[in-house]
């Protein structure tokens, strides 16, 4: 067997070869592959950033450098992808890397009409300064009528001014990112979506790791503008959105949409999150400080905090492990569960309902009308302090059915009227409170073993029942005026 000698060189040796290869003239063919397409400098980028840089700005106008380096990327390739409805254009695209500096532009860094491409700062030390006084976005791609795919806008930061556009804002793209930005200060919104048709807007969208503040219209706004729902399946997630002027998150015809692990507060403008038509809405793990606003079909709330909650047309509500202020609303469901839940103005459910394990406060009295053709609503497993519920029906209900059962309450007070079989039982009720029963017609009505201290249940004379059963109660007093 042949012997083979490694020979390694000390360190000096290393060095010197490394300058050497360093400081070599590489003909291009024998060059470094970068991992951008293209580098930019900043006018305020270091001296070797702008050795290195493919383009150089001059601090003035440098949208124009820089939409000169993205028209320069390739536009050819039609690859289909089986069974997908867009095309990969695989030769189309590339990255446009914008070293640390100032970026001084008057009109809009403009990926229109392009697909795979890539605007990428190298943190927030990248800053473009929009000076645009005429409505014009920072960092655009509108393809209205003609969508493209895969837009990534990446690590950098966008200041703009009371008379710019957008910080960022792409209109009629699939697969679209936003990560790891600022967007400070714009005349319109920080980050704009839009979708005018299905196939141009209509899925795998990601904003993550952003931060949007004191922009004058919304800090985040997606929106539909065509008659279908174009916006969707998007991901917003481990962003902040603060002090925008308008809504810090506004959602407008829009369908699947999940926020996660944000902070959505100390809007300027009524509500902090507003959706508007919107269906298959998601918060997990968010604090919204300010008003939320929400309307459309169905809301899953989950590990979050909402200090005031409104559903001003009716959506199913599912709450799960969540602390919120629930106000005025109307519901075609409601199920919390797990929640700390304070209740207050009117709440209208017109096809069911169901609170259970939660802790349930009311801000004053309220009312729950059961409403619809039939709908039931039951309170089980719930601790309450100070509820001061009036239920009842609105319109003209067939059947209207409530179960409060194995509840703790404690200085709650209960109106209950025109409903058409209730039954109270196996709750423990302390403290000062009442509970009154009426109008209930040709119903069934069952009170029983329930556990009251310093408590009063009352069955009103107007109560005309088919079926009764009061029995087994302990303690309190219980007055049957019931006919």
């Amino acid at each position: 067997m042949a012997n083979y000698i490694s020979i390694i060189p000390d360190g000096e040796i290393v060095d010197a070869l490394l300058t050497t290869v360093q400081n070599s003239n590489l003909s291009a063919t024998h060059k470094i592959t970068r991992s951008a397409t293209l580098v930019i400098a900043a006018s305020d980028s270091s001296a070797k950033g702008k050795a290195q840089a493919d383009y150089v700005c001059d601090g003035i106008n440098d949208h124009i450098t820089i939409n000169a380096a993205i028209a320069t990327l390739p536009t050819t390739g039609n690859v289909t992808i089986p069974g997908s409805r867009e095309v990969l254009e695989a030769n189309q695209g590339g990255n446009i890397l914008l070293l640390e500096g100032s970026y001084q532009i008057a009109g809009a860094i403009d990926v229109s009409g392009r697909s795979n491409v890539t605007i990428e700062g190298i943190g927030p030390a990248t800053v473009i300064y929009n000076t645009a006084t005429d409505g014009s976005h920072a960092i655009q791609a509108i393809n209205t009528g003609a969508p493209k795919n895969r837009v990534v806008v990446k690590n950098l930061t966008v200041v703009g001014n009371a008379s710019s556009g957008d910080g960022i804002h792409l209109r009629e793209i699939n697969y679209q990112k936003v990560e790891d930005v600022y967007c400070l200060s714009n005349g319109g919104n920080g980050i704009s979506i839009i979708g005018d048709t299905e196939a141009g807007a209509a899925e795998n969208k990601i904003i993550t790791n952003v931060q949007c503040l004191y922009n004058k219209l919304d800090g985040l706004h997606l929106e539909s503008t065509g008659s279908v729902i174009a916006v969707h399946e998007t991901q917003i997630s481990n962003s902040h959105f603060e002090e925008n002027y308008r809504y810090n998150v506004g959602l407008f015809k829009t369908i699947d949409i999940h926020i996660s692990n944000c902070s959505i507060e100390d809007g300027y403008g009524t509500f902090d999150l507003y959706s508007e038509n919107g269906y298959q809405l998601k918060i997990t793990g968010c604090t919204v400080e300010g008003n939320a606003s929400i309307s459309g079909g169905t809301t899953i709330i989950s590990g979050s905090e909402i200090h005031h909650l409104e559903f001003p047309g009716s959506t199913t509500l599912i709450a799960v492990g969540s602390s919120i202020s629930l106000f005025t609303s109307t519901f075609s469901r409601v199920y919390l569960s797990g929640s700390v839940v304070s209740l207050n103005g009117t709440l209208t459910i017109t096809g069911g309902g169901v609170m259970t394990g939660c802790e349930l406060r009311t801000g004053g009295s309220i009312a729950i009308n059961l409403a619809g053709t039939t709908t039931d609503f039951s309170m089980t497993g719930n601790r309450t302090y100070q509820l001061n519920v009036a239920f009842a029906i609105s319109g003209t209900p067939t059947s209207t059915r409530l179960l409060i059962s194995s509840n703790y309450m404690r200085t709650s007070s209960l109106t209950i009227s025109g409903l058409s079989v209730v039954q109270l039982s196996n709750n423990m009720i302390i403290g000062s409170g009442s509970c009154g029963f009426s109008d209930i017609s040709d119903g069934v009505l069952q009170v029983s073993n329930n556990v009251l201290s310093n408590y009063t249940i009352t069955v009103n004379a107007t109560c005309s029942l088919t079926s009764k059963q009061i029995l087994d109660n302990l303690g309190g007093v219980i007055n049957d005026n019931s006919v």
